[in-house]
């Protein structure tokens, strides 16, 4: 299996650290951790006994790492060709409106946003 326990974890962490848990925190969590694992590379939490295959659930440093540099690698791919095509439509748009020889005129409507009923009666 590639998850650790709580007990492996909490050797884990003493080892590195240089001081050990609070037994009464190790005790309640034994408890609430009974069916999970930890990662052990990261000691994220799952349960061991997920309807996925546990390799697809557990991603190993090099594949987060991957997936870390195609987030910043995804503006520069994706987002600069995008405004630079937009950039050029819109130039294109620009330059076809210069030619453009119709003079369009607004519409003469004098009774524009008015009641539709004679003014006598607001009285």
């Amino acid at each position: 299996c590639n998850g650790i326990s709580l007990n492996e974890y909490a050797e884990l962490y003493e080892s590195s650290r240089g001081f050990s848990l609070d037994p009464a925190d190790t005790a309640l969590l034994k408890q609430l951790t009974v069916d999970t694992l930890f990662c052990k590379h990261c000691y994220r939490p799952f349960d061991p006994q997920n309807k996925y295959n546990l390799n697809d659930v557990l991603l190993e440093p090099f594949w987060a790492l991957s997936e870390l540099i195609s987030i910043y690698l995804f503006p520069l791919t994706v987002w600069l060709p995008l405004l630079i095509v937009y950039a050029c439509l819109a130039a294109l748009e620009w330059i076809t409106s210069l030619f453009d020889t119709e003079e369009t005129q607004p519409p003469n409507v004098p009774d524009y946003d008015r009641q539709y009923f004679p003014k006598l009666s607001l009285n």
